[in-house]
């Protein structure tokens, strides 16, 4: 961590954040580290120190705050009641602001509040469900120092009061953990304090003992009690911290600092109240309110100064950390990413080479699986059976009065159309097997150019129209008459010759199909080459990215080397 005393004066502060924001400017990923700059920038300016009273439902947070302020703002009662985050600020004139979630703001006279943070009705909850936040502001010689105050709704109220609580932390400076005396410390109120601890930006945990006057009236019983109750907090915590936190030094550091020896205050508020309204010293003493509100506030005063310090530290740290970690990734995004995606394309292309035949070979499979192959065509001694089988079927049927010339050449016509409705649907099952292999085919070109150029380059090339490729076969037929026209169909064996010319029409019909299967398989890989120098030509054009990339790494390296030693100068002090 950088010495306190680079940052522990006003104007070095300033010059600090003001070095590290322009730092942060320069990289992309370093946009929250640039807000919380900005924002410790305002807190700077502003003076501001803000604490939050933290703790389980009922024990007296909002009554100590009523207390530290010297009358009753903050509405309490047996019950539950706090249901939205009170913020309480220094103000010469006595009012509330109501900023609810949807970005409203409302102001309304003080004695209105109840209205708006409680739950003790069903119309009240519903009002506090809207709301974000309360802003009181009260002229409170507490908060004139710029002491901020945030009274919350209790842990383990219900979960949206939990959430609510919790949300605040990132917000705050210092919290006061408040406990009761007749409850000591419960495993809630250990892990609430493991959260504060694991905030960079609480530097300062205060515990108050409530209700200590419900315990005893004797001082010194009082204090056996607070004794016990400090044991028991840096006990438990640090055990806890210790099983989770083990190795990690800065935070076992840091708790070991704040648990050690915690700062435990314990207080009756009911007592000091009294004491205030009825300016009675004797309920004042007995209430041991006096003591801690100086001591509190000279530990607030004195950590106002002090944990800025260590706040413009840390970003130090955190920003010499994280500067590496910037600069890579703006490395990234001047051009690298576009030279990988160049590679890419590169590498698709003759990736893609080979997945087409991968495709035509898974296309021949789907072929030969409905009878078609690579080699022979349609297999042709099978489908020859196949067909030759409906004429014999046909002629089969016919009964000894319907040998005459006409009944024959009938069924030879029945049989012929129901070959060609065979081939018919096998000439739809290779269309089909083809159709789905074109589909592939195109889905792969595309993502080459929605995977590759359009998501990963962000830009718009258009895509190339892909040249017509036919995926229609032709429909079968015969190559001529089925048997010659004066043929004596009773006295001759026509199956023979009906044999001869479906092996002729299957030969010829097989011929042409092969050919259409291989002008289809030239055309996509005619396609694919037009593909490949469409793709050389984007190379080309975007070749000279190549270039302005490595100028402005070489720029981005001089400066990130710039920064660095900048900040290794904050980082050991030495500016």
């Amino acid at each position: 961590m950088t010495d306190k005393k680079t940052t522990g004066n006003k104007y070095i502060q300033y010059k600090t954040l003001y070095e590290l924001e322009n730092i942060a400017k320069q990289y992309s990923g370093a946009k929250d580290y640039l807000g919380k700059i900005r924002r410790l920038a305002i807190r700077l300016e502003s003076k501001s120190y803000r604490v939050a009273v933290l703790g389980e439902f009922k024990r007296g947070k909002s009554s100590m705050i009523n207390a530290l302020l010297g009358v009753n703002i903050l509405p309490t009662d047996i019950l539950p009641m706090t249901a939205a985050i009170n913020h309480i600020i220094y103000g010469n004139e006595k009012k509330i602001e109501i900023q609810y979630k949807d970005g409203r703001t409302q102001q309304t006279d003080i004695d209105q509040i109840a209205n708006y943070v409680t739950k003790t009705s069903e119309q009240q909850a519903r009002t506090a469900e809207t709301v974000n936040e309360v802003r009181i502001f009260y002229p409170s010689i507490f908060c004139k120092n710029n002491i901020e105050i945030f009274d919350t709704p209790g842990l383990n109220d219900d979960d949206l009061m939990t959430e609510i609580t919790l949300s605040i932390l990132g917000e705050i400076d210092a919290a006061i953990v408040v406990v009761s005396a007749e409850l000591p410390f419960s495993m809630t109120e250990r892990d609430l304090i493991i959260k504060l601890l694991e905030c960079d930006e609480i530097y300062n945990i205060i515990f108050v003992v409530t209700f200590i006057d419900k315990i005893s009236d004797n001082r010194d019983k009082q204090d056996v009690v607070i004794e016990h109750i400090r044991k028991r907090i840096s006990e438990n915590v640090l055990e806890q911290a210790e099983l989770i936190y083990g190795d990690n030094h800065k935070f076992m550091a840091k708790a070991k600092k704040i648990l050690d020896n915690p700062k435990v205050y314990a207080v009756s508020s009911a007592l000091a109240l009294k004491g205030f309204l009825h300016d009675d010293e004797d309920l004042l003493n007995d209430s041991r309110f006096p003591d801690f509100k100086y001591s509190l506030l000279e530990t607030l005063t004195a950590h106002q100064s002090m944990d800025m310090a260590l706040k413009v530290s840390d970003a130090v740290d955190e920003a010499f950390r994280k500067i590496d970690i910037w600069y890579n990734e703006q490395v990234k995004k001047t051009g690298q990413a576009k030279l990988e995606t160049c590679c890419k394309c590169d590498n698709y292309i003759a990736f893609s080479n080979e997945k087409l035949e991968e495709l035509f070979q898974k296309t021949d499979k789907a072929l030969t699986d409905i009878g078609y192959n690579k080699a022979n065509g349609f297999t042709m001694n099978e489908l020859s059976d196949e067909v030759s089988n409906f004429f014999i079927g046909s002629l089969s049927s016919l009964n000894k009065n319907q040998l005459a010339s006409g009944y024959i050449a009938s069924a030879i016509q029945n049989a012929s159309d129901k070959a060609l409705k065979h081939m018919d649907d096998l000439r739809q099952k290779a269309e089909d097997v083809l159709h789905k292999s074109y589909n592939a085919f195109k889905e792969t070109r595309r993502k080459r150019y929605t995977d590759l150029i359009k998501s990963e380059w962000n830009i718009h090339i258009p895509e190339q129209e892909m040249n017509a490729v036919n995926i229609r076969l032709p429909r079968f037929k015969w190559s001529g008459a089925l048997y010659p026209p004066d043929t004596d169909l009773i006295n001759t064996d026509i199956m023979p010759i009906i044999r001869k010319k479906i092996m002729e029409s299957l030969e010829e019909y097989t011929k042409v199909c092969m050919y259409r299967i291989t002008d289809y398989k030239k055309g996509l890989r005619q396609q694919n080459k037009t593909d490949k120098e469409c793709w050389s030509m984007i190379m080309e054009q975007y070749g000279k990215v190549r270039e302005r990339t490595a100028l402005r790494q070489e720029m981005y390296h001089i400066r990130y080397q710039k920064h660095k030693k900048k900040l290794q100068m904050l980082h050991d002090g030495k500016e």
